[in-house]
């Protein structure tokens, strides 16, 4: 691993540390998984790509100029999984405009674990994308 990656992978520990609600700490970003087929980041002196593949074909490759950006990028895509993962039991009873509001919600109190700035963009476009493709209403 570069110094670069080094710094990168201490940052991604301290935040899974942080969202560690679980008790069994578990990284949620190991950049030396990042030279499997399915998932690539490349880090020169001004950019930061990321590659994700399925079947050796990538579906999906954002650059960040920002080491920040990435960081935040990375710790939304770790937040949304965590939350997910208790979704079905959330769900029942409840309109989809609530459900979503609701997961919203504790995807904004996770991210106030690393940063409040990143907790209100984020939830900020959490409900703009709800709004936007899953037609929920305030």
């Amino acid at each position: 691993m570069t110094e670069s990656q080094e710094q990168l992978q201490k940052t991604l520990d301290k935040y899974s540390l942080l969202l560690d609600t679980s008790g069994k700490y578990t990284p949620f970003f190991q950049i030396e998984d990042f030279n499997e087929s399915s998932r690539e980041l490349f880090i020169s002196d001004t950019e930061y790509e990321i590659v994700l593949a399925e079947r050796a074909k990538p579906y999906l490759r954002k650059k960040f100029s920002d080491i920040n950006e990435l960081l935040y990028w990375l710790t939304t895509e770790a937040i949304k999984k965590i939350v997910s993962q208790n979704r079905e039991k959330d769900r029942k009873g409840k309109s989809l405009s609530e459900y979503l509001k609701n997961v919203y919600q504790q995807q904004k109190e996770l991210m106030h674990m690393i940063n409040d700035e990143w907790a209100e963009r984020f939830y900020l476009e959490r409900l703009e994308y709800g709004k936007r493709v899953m037609k929920i209403s305030d």
